[in-house]
């Protein structure tokens, strides 16, 4: 059964700009440990893994060019949502920098 590519380009389109939402709010959460962080940035790598088998078997394929951009539109939204997460692990990690910038 041939792969609707379509329909799961819009649902993963739509389930990584939700997370596009709601990981800069987890993340700005004032109480939000090192161990959170760290979970969700796990969470964030393996949905962008996930993502790229997508690509991958999409390229197998060999579909359309809109597919493709639209396909890079998404791993876009995942490769900002893994720099921001990695950052806030780093930022939680080691504050004294952060608190030198804001001194400044």
């Amino acid at each position: 059964m041939p792969v609707d590519w379509v329909a799961r380009l819009q649902e993963q389109g739509r389930f990584a700009k939700r997370m596009a939402r709601e990981v800069p709010l987890a993340l700005a959460e004032p109480d939000l440990t090192i161990a959170d962080a760290e979970q969700l940035h796990e969470t964030v790598g393996n949905c962008a893994e996930s993502f790229k088998a997508i690509v991958a078997e999409m390229r197998r394929g060999e579909l359309d060019i809109a597919y493709t951009r639209a396909a890079n539109a998404v791993s876009r939204i995942w490769s900002d949502l893994s720099t921001l997460s990695a950052n806030k692990v780093r930022a939680l990690q080691d504050p004294a920098p952060a608190r030198a910038a804001g001194a400044a």
